[in-house]
């Protein structure tokens, strides 16, 4: 993976992580099914449901497009289920790690963006920072924040030098 900030990168997520969600969800989805079918209706009604959301995550992820991290010159476009947003690099301060649960990190940052200031108010309460990524797009957290804190900086001087 070229790591020197020039042109156009795009990361994706791991696909392995998405066939193991798919296979999980569909296995549960099932069971809710067999639940439902022997008379545990709640219950099996519940697993069907969660595990039946989480296939349509697992299936949408495997969808090419779907999910990337694209970084440029001028800042990084981040789209998670087809939902796409743009920070800038003069935006967004440096990126770190922050631990979210035991097994789980992820790089999270700080923009001076104006929207959803409730979710940032307590993602700043939590984490410290107001933002994040919703994925490592296959690396350790450390590597892609070092990633992106390479990119910001080469971002900072294209833009100056303008």
């Amino acid at each position: 993976m070229e790591t020197t900030p020039r042109g156009i990168l795009v990361l994706r997520p791991s696909k392995r992580k998405a066939l193991l969600l798919l296979a999980i969800s569909l296995g549960f989805t099932v069971v809710g099914v067999l639940m439902i079918r022997e008379g545990d209706g709640f219950d099996g009604w519940l697993v069907a449901v969660v595990f039946g959301l989480g296939l349509g995550v697992a299936l949408v992820n495997l969808w090419p497009g779907a999910s990337y991290l694209k970084l440029t010159a001028r800042g990084m476009e981040c789209r998670s289920l087809f939902r796409r947003w743009f920070y800038a690099w003069d935006t967004v301060s440096e990126f770190g790690v922050a631990r979210i649960t035991y097994w789980k990190k992820m790089v999270v940052f700080n923009s001076s963006g104006s929207s959803h200031p409730r979710l940032r108010a307590v993602n700043r309460a939590f984490v410290g920072t107001t933002d994040g990524l919703p994925e490592t797009y296959g690396m350790k957290a450390e590597e892609l924040a070092d990633l992106l804190n390479e990119w910001r900086r080469y971002g900072s001087e294209q833009i100056q030098s303008d």
